[in-house]
Protein backbone atom coordinates (compact mmCIF):
# COMPACT_ATOMS: atom_id res chain seq x y z
CA UNK A 1 0.00 0.00 0.00
CA UNK A 2 1.42 3.78 -1.01
CA UNK A 3 0.09 6.96 0.52
CA UNK A 4 0.23 9.55 -1.97
CA UNK A 5 1.41 13.28 -1.23
CA UNK A 6 1.78 16.08 -3.98
CA UNK A 7 5.46 14.95 -4.80
CA UNK A 8 5.82 12.29 -2.37
CA UNK A 9 4.88 8.43 -2.39
CA UNK A 10 4.74 7.17 1.43
CA UNK A 11 5.09 3.09 0.92
CA UNK A 12 3.29 1.41 3.86
CA UNK A 13 5.09 -1.91 4.96
CA UNK A 14 2.34 -3.18 7.70
CA UNK A 15 4.27 -6.01 9.61
CA UNK A 16 1.86 -5.64 13.00
CA UNK A 17 1.34 -9.81 11.75
CA UNK A 18 4.96 -10.04 12.05
CA UNK A 19 5.47 -12.42 15.32
CA UNK A 20 8.88 -10.43 15.94
CA UNK A 21 9.12 -7.33 14.05
CA UNK A 22 12.81 -6.78 14.72
CA UNK A 23 13.37 -9.46 12.66
CA UNK A 24 11.62 -7.81 9.64
CA UNK A 25 13.88 -8.99 6.64
CA UNK A 26 15.27 -5.67 5.04
CA UNK A 27 14.58 -6.86 1.07
CA UNK A 28 10.83 -6.06 2.51
CA UNK A 29 11.13 -2.07 2.48
CA UNK A 30 14.82 -1.58 1.27
CA UNK A 31 13.20 -1.71 -2.57
CA UNK A 32 10.62 0.86 -1.90
CA UNK A 33 12.67 3.13 0.21
CA UNK A 34 15.47 3.86 -2.57
CA UNK A 35 12.17 4.31 -5.51
CA UNK A 36 10.71 7.09 -2.89
CA UNK A 37 13.23 7.47 -0.18
CA UNK A 38 10.87 7.07 2.62
CA UNK A 39 9.49 4.05 4.33
CA UNK A 40 6.38 3.69 6.64
CA UNK A 41 6.56 0.19 9.19
CA UNK A 42 3.14 0.25 10.59
CA UNK A 43 2.53 -2.19 13.43
CA UNK A 44 6.25 -1.90 15.33
CA UNK A 45 5.27 -2.65 18.81
CA UNK A 46 8.62 -1.85 19.85
CA UNK A 47 10.65 -1.01 23.02
CA UNK A 48 13.95 1.11 23.05
CA UNK A 49 16.26 -2.13 23.09
CA UNK A 50 14.55 -3.40 20.34
CA UNK A 51 14.30 -0.33 18.28
CA UNK A 52 17.95 -0.26 18.82
CA UNK A 53 18.12 -3.58 17.47
CA UNK A 54 16.31 -3.39 14.27
CA UNK A 55 18.70 -0.07 13.24
CA UNK A 56 22.39 -1.96 13.96
CA UNK A 57 21.03 -4.66 11.71
CA UNK A 58 20.52 -1.91 8.90
CA UNK A 59 23.54 0.50 9.94
CA UNK A 60 27.26 -0.54 11.82
CA UNK A 61 27.80 3.24 13.34
CA UNK A 62 25.37 5.86 14.30
CA UNK A 63 25.18 9.68 14.24
CA UNK A 64 25.08 11.77 17.91
CA UNK A 65 22.78 13.87 17.65
CA UNK A 66 24.13 17.04 20.18
CA UNK A 67 21.58 19.71 19.62
CA UNK A 68 19.33 17.16 21.97
CA UNK A 69 22.16 15.78 23.73
CA UNK A 70 20.22 16.68 27.04
CA UNK A 71 17.12 14.09 25.74
CA UNK A 72 19.55 10.92 25.01
CA UNK A 73 17.87 7.81 26.27
CA UNK A 74 20.61 6.78 28.67
CA UNK A 75 19.14 3.68 29.06
CA UNK A 76 20.28 2.60 25.09
CA UNK A 77 23.51 2.78 23.48
CA UNK A 78 23.53 6.89 23.61
CA UNK A 79 21.95 7.57 20.04
CA UNK A 80 18.67 7.02 20.31
CA UNK A 81 17.18 10.32 21.30
CA UNK A 82 14.10 11.71 21.98
CA UNK A 83 11.87 14.49 20.48
CA UNK A 84 11.76 18.00 22.28
CA UNK A 85 8.42 18.54 23.79
CA UNK A 86 7.65 22.22 23.09
CA UNK A 87 5.29 22.89 20.52
CA UNK A 88 6.39 24.50 17.89
CA UNK A 89 7.52 24.01 13.89
CA UNK A 90 10.62 22.88 12.27
CA UNK A 91 11.19 23.74 8.86
CA UNK A 92 12.78 20.79 6.49
CA UNK A 93 16.61 19.50 6.92
CA UNK A 94 18.23 16.72 6.44
CA UNK A 95 20.36 15.39 9.63
CA UNK A 96 24.37 16.62 9.89
CA UNK A 97 24.41 18.30 7.61
CA UNK A 98 26.27 21.73 8.78
CA UNK A 99 28.63 19.70 10.41
CA UNK A 100 32.11 18.82 8.29
CA UNK A 101 31.43 15.48 7.78
CA UNK A 102 29.14 12.86 5.85
CA UNK A 103 25.67 13.27 6.97
CA UNK A 104 24.24 9.21 8.00
CA UNK A 105 22.39 7.56 5.86
CA UNK A 106 19.34 6.52 7.06
CA UNK A 107 16.81 8.44 10.01
CA UNK A 108 14.47 6.13 11.53
CA UNK A 109 11.69 7.86 13.76
CA UNK A 110 9.74 5.75 15.66
CA UNK A 111 6.28 7.29 17.46
CA UNK A 112 5.53 6.07 20.90
CA UNK A 113 2.89 8.65 21.47
CA UNK A 114 1.15 10.44 18.66
CA UNK A 115 -0.39 14.17 19.11
CA UNK A 116 -4.12 14.02 20.50
CA UNK A 117 -4.19 17.96 19.08
CA UNK A 118 -4.71 18.33 15.40
CA UNK A 119 -1.14 18.81 13.93
CA UNK A 120 1.90 17.29 15.17
CA UNK A 121 2.49 16.27 11.42
CA UNK A 122 6.19 14.76 10.03
CA UNK A 123 7.26 16.97 7.13
CA UNK A 124 8.78 15.09 4.72
CA UNK A 125 10.20 16.91 1.72
CA UNK A 126 11.87 14.84 -1.40
CA UNK A 127 15.49 16.62 -2.31
CA UNK A 128 14.95 15.27 -5.53
CA UNK A 129 11.11 17.22 -6.14
CA UNK A 130 12.50 20.02 -4.43
CA UNK A 131 15.99 20.66 -6.25
CA UNK A 132 13.74 20.31 -9.98
CA UNK A 133 11.34 23.16 -8.49
CA UNK A 134 14.65 25.85 -8.04
CA UNK A 135 14.24 28.80 -9.98
CA UNK A 136 17.28 29.34 -12.14
CA UNK A 137 19.32 31.58 -10.62
CA UNK A 138 19.06 30.19 -6.99
CA UNK A 139 19.42 26.79 -8.24
CA UNK A 140 22.48 27.99 -9.79
CA UNK A 141 23.73 30.07 -6.94
CA UNK A 142 23.18 27.16 -4.54
CA UNK A 143 24.96 24.38 -6.73
CA UNK A 144 27.99 26.68 -7.59
CA UNK A 145 28.36 28.65 -4.15
CA UNK A 146 27.31 26.13 -1.63
CA UNK A 147 26.05 27.80 1.73
CA UNK A 148 27.82 28.73 4.68
CA UNK A 149 26.49 27.97 8.54
CA UNK A 150 27.23 30.13 11.29
CA UNK A 151 27.06 29.05 15.27
CA UNK A 152 27.61 30.03 18.56
CA UNK A 153 28.51 26.89 20.77
CA UNK A 154 29.07 26.57 24.36
CA UNK A 155 32.39 23.75 25.31
CA UNK A 156 29.46 21.25 25.71
CA UNK A 157 27.90 21.46 22.35
CA UNK A 158 30.88 21.85 20.59
CA UNK A 159 32.59 18.85 22.07
CA UNK A 160 29.37 17.09 21.15
CA UNK A 161 28.78 18.27 17.73
CA UNK A 162 32.59 17.65 16.56
CA UNK A 163 33.03 14.51 18.60
CA UNK A 164 36.88 16.17 20.24
CA UNK A 165 37.54 16.35 23.68
CA UNK A 166 40.09 19.58 23.40
CA UNK A 167 41.62 22.59 21.65
CA UNK A 168 44.19 20.24 20.18
CA UNK A 169 42.11 18.08 18.50
CA UNK A 170 39.88 20.60 17.48
CA UNK A 171 42.82 22.57 15.53
CA UNK A 172 43.67 18.76 14.36
CA UNK A 173 40.24 18.64 12.80
CA UNK A 174 40.40 22.26 11.59
CA UNK A 175 43.71 21.38 9.47
CA UNK A 176 41.68 18.33 7.96
CA UNK A 177 38.75 20.12 6.75
CA UNK A 178 39.66 22.94 4.76
CA UNK A 179 35.75 24.45 4.55
CA UNK A 180 35.50 24.69 8.71
CA UNK A 181 36.57 27.29 10.66
CA UNK A 182 36.55 28.75 14.80
CA UNK A 183 36.78 31.19 16.80
CA UNK A 184 36.59 31.88 20.73
CA UNK A 185 35.18 34.75 22.69
CA UNK A 186 35.71 33.19 26.43
CA UNK A 187 34.09 30.00 26.46
CA UNK A 188 32.02 30.57 23.54
CA UNK A 189 32.86 29.15 19.84
CA UNK A 190 32.05 30.99 16.60
CA UNK A 191 31.81 27.87 14.36
CA UNK A 192 31.55 28.63 10.63
CA UNK A 193 31.50 25.40 8.07
CA UNK A 194 30.89 25.46 3.84
CA UNK A 195 29.34 22.63 2.72
CA UNK A 196 27.26 22.06 -0.71
CA UNK A 197 23.88 23.14 -1.13
CA UNK A 198 23.12 20.64 -4.10
CA UNK A 199 24.40 17.23 -2.97
CA UNK A 200 23.98 13.83 -4.74
CA UNK A 201 21.88 11.14 -2.89
CA UNK A 202 22.59 7.32 -2.54
CA UNK A 203 21.85 6.53 -5.69
CA UNK A 204 23.43 9.30 -7.58
CA UNK A 205 20.68 11.91 -8.38
CA UNK A 206 21.07 15.61 -7.26
CA UNK A 207 18.80 16.69 -4.47
CA UNK A 208 18.20 19.70 -2.33
CA UNK A 209 19.40 17.80 1.21
CA UNK A 210 21.38 20.18 3.27
CA UNK A 211 20.03 21.84 6.53
CA UNK A 212 19.79 25.51 5.20
CA UNK A 213 15.98 26.43 6.49
CA UNK A 214 16.11 24.78 10.02
CA UNK A 215 19.72 27.21 10.53
CA UNK A 216 17.87 30.72 9.55
CA UNK A 217 18.27 32.95 12.49
CA UNK A 218 14.58 34.42 12.18
CA UNK A 219 11.44 32.68 10.06
CA UNK A 220 9.26 36.17 9.06
CA UNK A 221 7.24 34.97 6.58
CA UNK A 222 3.61 36.24 7.10
CA UNK A 223 1.80 32.81 6.57
CA UNK A 224 4.06 31.05 9.78
CA UNK A 225 3.69 34.11 12.26
CA UNK A 226 1.61 31.66 14.39
CA UNK A 227 2.81 28.26 13.61
CA UNK A 228 6.21 28.74 16.33
CA UNK A 229 8.50 28.00 13.76
CA UNK A 230 12.15 27.20 15.36
CA UNK A 231 15.04 29.56 14.60
CA UNK A 232 17.63 30.65 16.46
CA UNK A 233 19.64 33.98 16.60
CA UNK A 234 22.85 32.14 17.25
CA UNK A 235 22.44 30.86 14.11
CA UNK A 236 23.07 31.96 10.86
CA UNK A 237 23.42 30.99 6.83
CA UNK A 238 24.20 32.39 3.60
CA UNK A 239 25.80 31.56 0.33
CA UNK A 240 29.18 30.45 -0.32
CA UNK A 241 30.09 34.08 -1.02
CA UNK A 242 29.25 35.48 1.93
CA UNK A 243 26.20 37.29 1.17
CA UNK A 244 23.62 36.63 2.81
CA UNK A 245 19.84 35.39 1.15
CA UNK A 246 17.70 37.75 0.48
CA UNK A 247 13.66 37.40 1.95
CA UNK A 248 12.70 36.79 -1.45
CA UNK A 249 15.05 33.47 -1.74
CA UNK A 250 14.17 32.41 1.93
CA UNK A 251 10.31 32.70 1.16
CA UNK A 252 11.11 31.05 -2.42
CA UNK A 253 12.38 28.66 -0.45
CA UNK A 254 10.23 27.79 1.97
CA UNK A 255 7.30 27.84 -0.65
CA UNK A 256 9.09 24.93 -2.78
CA UNK A 257 9.42 23.13 0.90
CA UNK A 258 5.37 23.52 1.38
CA UNK A 259 4.53 22.80 -2.47
CA UNK A 260 6.20 19.26 -2.57
CA UNK A 261 6.11 18.38 0.77
CA UNK A 262 4.10 15.23 2.51
CA UNK A 263 3.04 15.44 6.13
CA UNK A 264 2.81 12.14 8.07
CA UNK A 265 0.56 12.25 11.05
CA UNK A 266 2.34 9.81 13.41
CA UNK A 267 0.83 7.14 15.11
CA UNK A 268 2.03 5.27 18.07
CA UNK A 269 4.02 2.09 16.92
CA UNK A 270 4.58 4.03 13.29
CA UNK A 271 8.64 4.01 12.15
CA UNK A 272 9.32 6.13 9.60
CA UNK A 273 12.68 4.97 7.70
CA UNK A 274 13.96 7.99 5.76
CA UNK A 275 16.82 8.05 3.06
CA UNK A 276 18.36 11.57 4.84
CA UNK A 277 20.76 11.76 1.50
CA UNK A 278 17.56 12.75 -0.08
CA UNK A 279 14.11 13.19 2.07
CA UNK A 280 14.83 16.25 4.27
CA UNK A 281 12.15 16.03 7.56
CA UNK A 282 10.85 18.41 10.07
CA UNK A 283 7.38 18.73 11.89
CA UNK A 284 4.27 20.82 12.54
CA UNK A 285 3.09 22.60 15.51
CA UNK A 286 -0.35 21.13 17.08
CA UNK A 287 -3.00 23.19 17.50
CA UNK A 288 -3.27 22.76 21.16
CA UNK A 289 -0.41 21.62 23.73
CA UNK A 290 0.09 17.91 23.54
CA UNK A 291 2.32 15.56 24.12
CA UNK A 292 3.87 14.18 20.75
CA UNK A 293 6.34 11.40 21.42
CA UNK A 294 8.83 10.05 18.83
CA UNK A 295 12.35 8.10 18.99
CA UNK A 296 14.87 9.07 16.46
CA UNK A 297 18.27 7.55 15.52
CA UNK A 298 20.44 8.42 12.20
CA UNK A 299 22.91 5.78 10.95
CA UNK A 300 25.14 4.64 8.18
CA UNK A 301 24.21 1.70 6.28
CA UNK A 302 26.36 -1.38 6.42
CA UNK A 303 27.66 -1.95 2.88
CA UNK A 304 25.82 -4.95 2.07
CA UNK A 305 22.70 -2.43 2.23
CA UNK A 306 24.03 0.50 0.40
CA UNK A 307 21.87 0.82 -3.35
Amino acid sequence: MSIHGTKTTLKVVDVSEVEDPVSVPPEHFLEPLWHSGVVLLGGMDLDLQQFEEFTHRLCDHFHRSAARDDLRQSDGDGYSVRTPKGNFTLLAHNEGSYRPFQPAHLAFFLCIEGPSSRGGETLLVDGRSFYQALPGQLARTLKNEGVVYSARWDTERWQAELGVEDIQELENLAMENHDFSFSFESDEMHYQCKRNAIVEDLQGEPVFANAFLAHLPEVTLPRYALANPYASKTNKVCFGSGDVPSEADIQTLIDIQDKVSYEHAPAAGDLLVIDNSRVMHGRRSTEGDCRRELLTRFGYLREEFKP
